[in-house]
Parts: C-alpha cells; structure tokens; sequence
C-alpha cells in the first residue's frame, strides 16, 4: 500500500456512498 487515506479521503468516500444509497 503505498497510497495512505486521509480522514477527508475516507470521510468523502463515505460521504459518497451514503448519497449513492
């Protein structure tokens, strides 16, 4: 893994699938 997530990575990728749904 040379990629590391922030948390407004993860928080807008969340955010993502939550409107998705």
């Amino acid at each position: 893994q040379g990629h590391s997530y922030t948390r407004t990575d993860m928080d807008y990728k969340y955010a993502k699938l939550q409107r998705g749904a």
